[in-house]
């Protein structure tokens, strides 16, 4: 993901967030044949609850100056707009969000590097689903 380091010369305000799609859903039933009872109660794909359960997920989730943190995300409304935000240490917001758009499944993927003259500390990343209203968040530590 090279693409996602901006050139150092660079100020706040072009902080990339990366759009990479990453999903994979897998659905496990067991072996064998259901009986007609257990064959209704499962949902067919046209009436699946459109409900969502947002994840994000982090990795590393602590790092120092040069740390790329590489993130995933799911279970937002599929094609959905989406708003990623950060708080830095010391509960300031950060002065840029950053959209997103989810994939066809509620999936994409973000990323987030340190910049000259920002805090260490913990950092809490916000992000919220545009269609559902629903949102959910992450933490990172920076340290020097």
């Amino acid at each position: 993901m090279a693409s996602d380091r901006r050139p150092a010369s660079t100020g706040r305000a072009s902080r990339h967030l990366a759009l990479c799609v990453v999903s994979i859903v897998v659905f496990a039933t067991g072996c064998g044949r259901a009986t007609p009872e257990q064959a209704d109660a499962i949902p067919s794909a046209s009436s699946r609850s459109t409900e969502h359960s947002l994840t994000v997920a982090v990795v590393p989730d602590h790092g120092d100056h040069s740390t790329l943190f590489a993130g995933s995300a799911f279970g937002f409304t599929p094609n959905g707009k989406v708003t990623v935000s950060a708080t830095m240490p010391g509960g300031t917001a950060y002065p840029t969000t950053y959209p997103k758009t989810a994939d066809g499944t509620g999936a994409f993927s973000w990323s987030w590097q340190w910049d000259a003259g920002e805090p260490d500390g913990v950092w809490t990343i916000k992000f919220r689903d545009h269609t559902s209203g629903k949102t959910t968040s992450t933490s990172l530590t920076i340290t020097g």
